[in-house]
């Protein structure tokens, strides 16, 4: 089996760290020079590590500040249902006022797309012909939440 790349196993020694509580939500991480010198990498392998947990929203890098420990994000459970269906507006904006956030989404539709293979069986309708296809992006108080396709 390959070795796993060094970037991996810092995001891994990095997360471990926040696990343990070495790091708690809102504490600055040492220098990469720091963790480098710790683990035994160059500092760039400590930044693709740093950068993968950012997108994962472990942690935040604040622009001539450091990286710190992100606030661990609240997840909201959401069913799409017809039996969700409000009256007077859409289930999401609901479940996001419920927890005291305003919601809303964006979206973006293409006419005319050929149908994907696994889209196309969903449809009844055969691989390439034409369908019309929405990318949604839900945001919970103008911060993206939640992607979807239809």
């Amino acid at each position: 089996m390959p070795e796993q790349p060094p970037y991996l196993r810092i995001a891994d020694e990095l997360r471990r760290r926040i696990a343990e509580h070495e790091w708690t939500p809102g504490d600055r991480l040492p220098s990469r020079a720091q963790i480098g010198q710790e683990c035994g990498v160059g500092e760039n392998v400590v930044r693709r590590a740093q950068e993968l947990l950012i997108s994962q929203g472990v942690l935040e890098g604040r622009a001539g500040s450091g990286t710190y420990v992100a606030e661990p994000r609240r997840r909201v459970r959401m069913v799409r249902s017809a039996a969700r269906e409000q009256p007077d507006g859409s289930p999401f904006r609901a479940d996001m006022k419920a927890v005291g956030r305003n919601g809303g989404w964006e979206s973006r539709t293409d006419a005319k797309v050929p149908a994907p293979a696994e889209i196309a069986a969903r449809l009844g309708i055969g691989e390439g012909e034409l369908c019309v296809r929405t990318v949604y992006e839900f945001l919970a108080d103008g911060r993206p939440v939640q992607l979807s396709t239809s």
